[in-house]
């Protein structure tokens, strides 16, 4: 039985609680550490009942608490302080890790995280989890990346500080790139306030990009409705997804295809993400290595944003 760590259970962390409790495949022992009452208990609200259950599950509200290593640490807290966290797991012997995105708040604490997974031999995957969409899995194979390919998504004001990786992300696995340059200079003059925490801060706007010949665009504004619109064409194909909806409408191209969009949570795809890494070593995710680059495009560009609006200077990107 294999032994699984998960570091926060507040709306990511329970479901991926939630996503390994109905794991068939593999039987886990997993060991939850969350401090916080109300989250544990929403969290347990909508678990099913450990007699329809196969694995282990025990809480604990400190990491220090931990006497041993796991197979495996899934990390959902917030992007805060994760260097301090990663690093205290590596010296208790933990070497396989999914994070969730944002890895971190800055380059400096990025720069540190990979050098501690460099000297333990660690590795890590962030859950940009848009890769293990069966609709992408099989749209991506229509797209070459000979030819160079446009993105553009817009939508309400779902939060560009926290949402962009996911786009950026799924672009680059198109495009068949970890390479990019971002463009922030039409990000609106207004700091928004992030769900999250009153220390963390949203952005609306356009966020544009470039890897070689393909190209980016970013927009959630009051100006659009809520639903995320992605459109992704080339000089071959040309789709629109309405993810809200869920309606998909072929422009051009893609003769064959006829896979309909369905948004997959984290419940449904953490297991299979697991398992894979258990059982093989690998997945589908990208490495830490893999999206430093837009880590650092995205706190550069942030902010640059930030220093404009506030004429002050910060090394912290305060996003999640």
């Amino acid at each position: 039985m294999k032994k699984i760590l998960i570091v926060g259970c507040g709306n990511i962390g329970k479901r991926h609680l939630q996503s390994l409790l109905e794991s068939k495949n593999n039987l886990y022992d997993i060991t939850v550490v969350e401090p916080n009452k109300i989250a544990i208990h929403n969290t347990k609200s909508i678990l099913p009942n450990s007699k329809d259950f196969s694995h282990n599950l025990k809480w604990i509200s400190n990491i220090l608490d931990l006497t041993e290593s796991y197979d495996f640490v899934i990390i959902s807290t917030h992007a805060s302080g994760r260097y301090f966290l990663i690093d205290q797991l590596l010296e208790m012997g933990n070497r396989r890790f999914l994070i969730e995105k944002m890895v971190c708040q800055s380059t400096s604490e990025y720069n540190k995280i990979l050098e501690a997974f460099n000297k333990f031999e660690a590795k890590g995957w962030v859950n940009t989890n848009l890769r293990y969409f069966l609709f992408y899995q099989k749209l991506v194979k229509y797209f070459s990346n000979k030819i160079p390919l446009t993105f553009v998504i817009t939508g309400g004001e779902k939060g560009l500080g926290s949402n962009a990786i996911h786009f950026v992300d799924l672009f680059l696995w198109f495009t068949n790139s970890n390479t990019i340059t971002l463009n922030g200079d039409y990000l609106t003059n207004q700091l928004l306030q992030n769900k999250r925490s009153s220390n963390l801060v949203e952005f609306s706007g356009i966020l544009s990009g470039k890897s070689n010949d393909s190209h980016i665009s970013i927009n959630f504004s009051s100006m659009f409705n809520n639903s995320i619109i992605i459109e992704i064409f080339n000089s071959e194909h040309h789709i629109r997804i309405d993810t809200d909806k869920t309606t998909v409408t072929k422009i051009r191209g893609l003769n064959n295809f006829n896979e309909n969009f369905k948004f997959q949570h984290a419940s449904e795809l953490t297991k299979k993400i697991v398992n894979e890494i258990i059982e093989t070593d690998t997945c589908d995710l990208p490495t830490l290595n893999d999206l430093y680059l837009v880590h650092f495009e995205l706190f550069r560009i942030f902010n640059l944003h930030i220093k404009k609006l506030t004429n002050k200077q910060s090394d912290i990107c305060p996003i999640t």
